[in-house]
């Protein structure tokens, strides 16, 4: 170590020792730049003895090791105006080195007075570059954090023992209506379902006398009102931890109503399946016992004819008309049989558009005069493997459907289009693949129905009319039809709106 003759004294022997085995740059520049005072750390930047430094400029010395001009210019001025001011400043400094690689110095700049009184500048300069270089990945961490945090789909809470929200996640504001700043600093206790409450308060006190791996929290599922005034299916997940003294919990909260829905649909499709199976044996079985009364009633025909009685007598006419009736029979099984699945179809390769045109006089008549029936044909139309009288049958029902929705008059639409299925489209129909089909939509502006009515309007016998209008076989018979197609039916309906029933009936392949 080497010293201007100014720092000459007792006790620089001792000095000279402790700045040298620091690891950090320390030394002395007059206020010409001038180096008075320097340690072996900033020699050996310069590859220099220390006492080679003293007496040296230090932009003589920057200059001859190659290093950036005007970097050199802003230390010096920073050093005349620590000099000029009197008062310390304190820097971080980036400096790329000649070998190309950048490091991070915190740099202290001192005045001090030697013995001439001359005003001097004590630098002291460490390198803090692994202490930046952690700064910066534990922010790209908290960014990685946060962008997480704000994309997932989930809300996710963050809150402490007595349940205040801490964070609060835009799936979160979405889910239950209230801003990010309406809920931190708040209690969520009112967000939590009063009979889970108790167990949520359990649940963060014992994480306080339970190891971490042995307490992982509670799930439940609840409906909750949102601040719009609807209630919404959530599930709650809640998972206490230990920071530091201090106990938080995160709450990840999942809308479920989606799946609740799908759910739903399986279970009614599991129990149109149960129906369809008992109404196709109950039909079979019918269909034979019909088969045996009007066989009967020809024999019983024939030998009353055969004995000279007259073909119009009264009993002629009776027996015609249990005929009639068994007749009429015959054509409420043969729906039955279409609901079930059991009637046989003659599938040929179709165009629904082609359909539509054969029938669409019979509809206009079937609907009557206070109805406009606008029918539009998508372009391009797909074929689909189908039973001409069974898509017939298909249309006919839904058009009556919608006549006796519409009392007043109004208007019936019927299109087509091909549309692709995707896979989530289908869950709800196990029979169902994804891919391409050919839509039938049948939309009115009648009087709509309630959830009540579509929970139950594809099943056998129910309907909302007089028991003289008809006996609730149309849109089972519709749902059996399509099912047997291996298609779906979808309604939407709205009260005082009207209803759209969707009928995706899958397309044949395209041969070149």
């Amino acid at each position: 170590m080497v010293m201007h003759k100014d720092l000459e004294n007792s006790d620089a022997s001792i000095l000279r020792k402790a700045l040298d085995v620091i690891p950090g740059i320390v030394f002395i520049r007059d206020n010409t730049g001038k180096i008075v005072f320097t340690n072996s750390a900033y020699a050996s930047y310069f590859k220099l003895a220390p006492e080679e430094m003293i007496g040296r400029y230090q932009h003589e010395l920057y200059e001859v090791a190659g290093w950036d001009q005007p970097l050199i210019a802003d230390w010096l001025e920073e050093d005349r105006e620590v000099v000029r001011s009197g008062e310390p400043l304190v820097l971080e400094e980036k400096i790329v080195h000649k070998n190309g690689e950048t490091r991070w110095y915190k740099t202290d700049k001192i005045p001090i007075e030697l013995s001439d009184g001359e005003t001097a500048v004590l630098v002291v300069s460490q390198n803090i570059t692994d202490y930046v270089n952690a700064q910066l990945v534990l922010k790209e961490s908290e960014e990685r954090y946060s962008e997480l945090f704000n994309a997932t789909p989930h809300a996710l809470i963050v809150i402490d023992a007595d349940m205040n929200v801490v964070l609060w996640n835009p799936a979160a504001e979405r889910i239950f209506g209230y801003t990010a700043d309406e809920m931190v600093g708040k209690s969520m206790q009112a967000l939590i379902p009063e009979s889970r409450r108790n167990d949520v308060e359990k649940a963060l006190s014992n994480i306080v006398t339970h190891d971490k791996n042995e307490f992982a929290g509670i799930t439940f599922e609840e409906k909750i009102l949102r601040k719009d005034g609807v209630y919404q299916s959530l599930e709650f997940t809640i998972r206490p931890r230990m920071k530091g003294n201090a106990v938080i919990a995160t709450v990840s909260v999942r809308d479920i109503d989606e799946r609740k829905k799908l759910v739903e649909q399986v279970l009614d499709s599991q129990k149109l399946e149960a129906i369809g199976r008992l109404a196709g044996g109950i039909a079979h079985d019918f269909n034979n016992i019909l088969s045996g009364i009007l066989g009967y009633c020809e024999l019983i025909e024939e030998d009353i004819i055969g004995h000279g009685i007259d073909a119009d007598s009264q009993i002629i006419k009776d027996l015609k008309e249990i005929m009639n009736s068994a007749n009429r029979a015959v054509d409420l099984t043969s729906r039955l049989l279409a609901f079930s699945k059991h009637q046989a179809i003659s599938p040929v390769d179709l165009s629904l558009s082609k359909v539509i045109i054969a029938i669409a006089k019979l509809l206009r008549r079937i609907i009557g005069g206070g109805i406009d029936l606008k029918i539009i044909h998508g372009k391009h139309l797909d074929l689909v493997s189908a039973d001409p009288g069974q898509i017939e049958q298909v249309l006919l029902n839904l058009a009556i459907n919608a006549r006796d929705a519409m009392p007043e008059g109004g208007k019936l639409t019927i299109e087509t289009e091909n549309v692709e299925v995707t896979e989530a489209y289908c869950e709800a129909y196990p029979w169902v693949n994804p891919g391409r089909f050919v839509l039938l939509a049948i939309s009115d502006t009648g009087l709509g129905m309630s959830q009540d009515v579509l929970d139950h309007i594809f099943e056998p016998f129910f309907t909302t009319k007089d028991v003289s209008e008809g006996v609730g076989l149309g849109l089972a018979t519709v749902y059996g039809i399509v099912r047997q197609h291996e298609g779906m039916l979808i309604v939407k309906s709205e009260i005082g709106k009207g209803s759209t029933f969707k009928v995706y009936l899958p397309a044949m392949e395209k041969h070149s």
